[in-house]
């Protein structure tokens, strides 16, 4: 099981590292001292196997990130939320990241099903 928490943590810090790529334009007078990502994983259903992992790997790498001095200063903050494993969920929850949480990008569920 160790071996499965690595792999995610590496996976979590690959995805934050090209997160970095797409954060390095131009600042602006309005920036955050924050960077929020959004978790877009089911916690409880039938495919909480799935999101669980994925939750507990986010959580692992932004506590890395942090403890490392964030991306570019900034200190990353996770937003976990519970899609139940339904695509009405995911759709809802991802509005509600872009509209009143304003993540910067959103790691997601793996099961491909519910995604459509």
């Amino acid at each position: 099981m160790k071996a499965r928490a690595k792999v995610a943590l590496l996976l979590c810090l690959v995805m934050l590292t090209t997160l970095v790529a797409g954060c390095g334009g131009g600042s602006t007078s309005g920036s955050k001292d924050v960077i929020k990502l959004g978790f877009l994983g089911a916690k409880t259903g039938s495919v909480a196997n799935y999101g669980l992992p994925g939750e507990k790997g986010m959580k692992m790498a932004i506590e890395e990130l942090n403890a490392n001095g964030g991306i570019m200063g900034k200190q990353v903050e996770g937003i976990y939320e519970d899609n139940k494993g339904e695509s009405s969920e995911i759709a809802n929850i991802a509005t509600k990241y872009i509209t009143r949480d304003n993540v910067v990008a959103m790691v997601g569920d793996p099961c491909t099903g519910i995604a459509h």
